[in-house]
Parts: C-alpha cells; sequence; structure tokens
C-alpha cells in the first residue's frame, strides 16, 4: 500500500512536467528546428507570375498629349506641378516649351501665382477674378462717377504662350484695357454736364502673351493687347485700342518683389482718344506663409503707372498703394486705391477690389 500510495503520489508531478515540457517544446520547438535544418522560405505568391493577373498598376503620370490643342489642355485642366519645373531660356525661344504644358513658376518668396492690382504681370498664371473699380469726379467732376465691373481668365496654352481675357460686364467710365487691369483712361474724357453718366457693356480685352524667359527668380514676357469695341458708347466705352508691351517679374531679394513693364496704346477709332504709352513700376513685399489662416501670402505693395499721350504731350501719373491676402483653398482678396498725382487730373481717385480663385 504504501509503495502504491507513493506511486500515486508521485503521477501527478509527471503529469504537469509532461504538460510543461510539451509546452516548452511549442515555444522553443520552431526555432530549434529552424536553426538545424534553415529551410528556405517559401516563394511569395507574385500577380506578375501568375497567367489570370491584372496588369500591375502604373503610379507613372500619363503621357502629354501631342499638338497644340493636346498641349492647351493639359495646360488648362491638368495638374499643375504635373512635372519637373525648370528655366526657359531666350536662346530656345523658337525651340522649346512651346510642346510642353504649362507647369507653375517655383513659390519661392509666396509671390510666384498671382499677380498686384495696376500693376505689371511678367508672369504666366492659371486663375480668374472678378473685380469692381469705383472712380470719383471722373473729368474734374464734370463728368461724375463711374463704375466697371469685370470678369477676368488667365488661360495658360503651353509654357510659353498665354491668353488673358477680360470682359467688364458693366462700366459708365472709358477705361484702357492692358491684360488684366481695366485702368480708368485717362485720354479719353466722359460725357460732361447735361450728359448724364450711362451704364452699359464694356469692352472686351483680348491679351496673348509669349514667354520670353523664365528662371526662378526672373520672368520676361511679351504681351499685345487687343481692345476690342463691344461697348455702349453712352457708357463711355467703344474704344478700338491696340497695346503692344514688354512686362517683367523679379524676386530680387527674399520676399521682396519687383514687378514694371512698358506698354504702347495705339488707338484705332475715334473714341480711343489718341496713342498712349503706359508705364509701370510696382515694389511689393510677402510678409506670412500661404498657410495662415486668412492672411497667407499676405502682401503690401504700391504701383505707379504713368500715362503720356502722345498727340497731346499730356502726362498723368498714378500711384496705386494696395493688399493682397489668401483667404485659403486658392481664393485671394485684392484692394487697391489708385490716385492721380499729377494735373490736370482725369480723375480724383479710382478704389478697387477683386476676389481672385487659382486653380
Amino acid at each position: 500500500m504504501d509503495g502504491q500510495r507513493r506511486d500515486f503520489g508521485r503521477a501527478p508531478a509527471r503529469s504537469w512536467e509532461l504538460v510543461a515540457w510539451f509546452v516548452a517544446a511549442l515555444a522553443i520547438g520552431p526555432g530549434m528546428r529552424a536553426t538545424a535544418q534553415e529551410p528556405s522560405p517559401p516563394p511569395a505568391f507574385s500577380a506578375a507570375s501568375s497567367s489570370f493577373a491584372a496588369p500591375a498598376a502604373s503610379f507613372e503620370p500619363p503621357p502629354a498629349r501631342a499638338g497644340f490643342f493636346g498641349v492647351a489642355f493639359d495646360s488648362i485642366f491638368g495638374p499643375s506641378d504635373d512635372a519637373p519645373w525648370r528655366p526657359l531660356s531666350l536662346r530656345t525661344f523658337f525651340t522649346e516649351g512651346w510642346d510642353e504644358a504649362w507647369v507653375a513658376e517655383p513659390d519661392n518668396s509666396g509671390d510666384a501665382q498671382q499677380g498686384w492690382i495696376n500693376a505689371a504681370d511678367g508672369n504666366f498664371y492659371r486663375l480668374y477674378f472678378v473685380s469692381y473699380t469705383f472712380t470719383s469726379h471722373l473729368n474734374q467732376g464734370l463728368g461724375g462717377d463711374g463704375n466697371t465691373g469685370a470678369y477676368t481668365i488667365y488661360l495658360p496654352l503651353s509654357r510659353r504662350l498665354e491668353l488673358i481675357t477680360s470682359i467688364p460686364f458693366v462700366t459708365s467710365q472709358p477705361t484702357f484695357g492692358v491684360g488684366k487691369n481695366t485702368l480708368p483712361n485717362p485720354n479719353r474724357p466722359s460725357r460732361g454736364p447735361g450728359h448724364p453718366t450711362s451704364v452699359g457693356f464694356g469692352d472686351i480685352t483680348f491679351t496673348p502673351r509669349v514667354m520670353l524667359l523664365e528662371a526662378d527668380d526672373f520672368t520676361l514676357v511679351a504681351q499685345t493687347s487687343v481692345q476690342v469695341p463691344t461697348g455702349d458708347r453712352a457708357a463711355g466705352a467703344g474704344q478700338s485700342i491696340l497695346t503692344p508691351g514688354v512686362q517683367f517679374w523679379w524676386n530680387y531679394a527674399e520676399g521682396w518683389i519687383l514687378r514694371g513693364g512698358f506698354n504702347s496704346g495705339v488707338g484705332t477709332n475715334r473714341q480711343a482718344g489718341g496713342t498712349t504709352l503706359l508705364s509701370q513700376l510696382a515694389l511689393g513685399r510677402v510678409f506670412t506663409p500661404a498657410d495662415v489662416p486668412l492672411f497667407g501670402d499676405f502682401t503690401l505693395y504700391v504701383s505707379a503707372n504713368v500715362f503720356n499721350n502722345v498727340s497731346t504731350s499730356q502726362t498723368t501719373a498714378t500711384l496705386t498703394p494696395g493688399f493682397r491676402t489668401h483667404l485659403g483653398g486658392g481664393w485671394y482678396a485684392l484692394g487697391g486705391i489708385d490716385v492721380p498725382v499729377t494735373g490736370p487730373r482725369p480723375y480724383q481717385e479710382s478704389a478697387t477690389f477683386w476676389l481672385m480663385k487659382t486653380f
């Protein structure tokens, strides 16, 4: 009995030892077997090796469309950063960039993508904006006040070619269209006493532009604005003006931008008021990064415009202090007040506001 009792007393210990040994073998066994046998892992399944597998997805951008219309389509509707940006040289003007879709210029100083009010551009953009301009005391108060509402769109057609279209859908003052700028025309007197200000459709301006030179801190553009007499003469419109010119943009220091241009407006009908030489120069400073809420890319600037009437030798110079701010989502707000600083003043002051969207 004692022997049997001792045998039964040891049986539970052996069972627990067996269980412990089995658990330990399961825990360390795979590692011991792998070390001893070093079996090669089974080959991974490759979808490409299966005859029933779908072709692997490609992450490369689609090939650029060929031909003028294909390049224009990609420039207008394609991503602005679809291809790496590189400079364009004046030496390769006739051979490079015409068959390439537009690519956004590097935004080194928060200013490469948008323009300013009453200032030359010098850049290619892809954007549109609605503008409103109020001008007080036209023709030294004899012509009342003027108003102009316009829609303007920039459409790049390639890296070398762009078209700007400005449509003054309502106006009551003579205007001088130069690209995006719909300026009060100092050479065209407004209607005098006894002729109340009329409101009507304005003169549409088409501006084809070519990029002569594009570097990361300097660009040079040539353009010709064609103001078509589509508006109502009673509202100060009906002017036919052809305005060739050159414009530049220069990021000469961190955050500091200089813009300038020279344009020659040739009136081709009596309503246009003769030939006008327009010189432009603007200086601005970018203060904030683009991602600051409501005040991204916040910029203060002042632009100067000098009108020289060739036939009368009359000179009118104006200054436009203004601001620009990024509201978010590609929306921008711009404002400026244009003040003549030489006499006789064709108007007292002109205030302009833009609501702009990049795309």
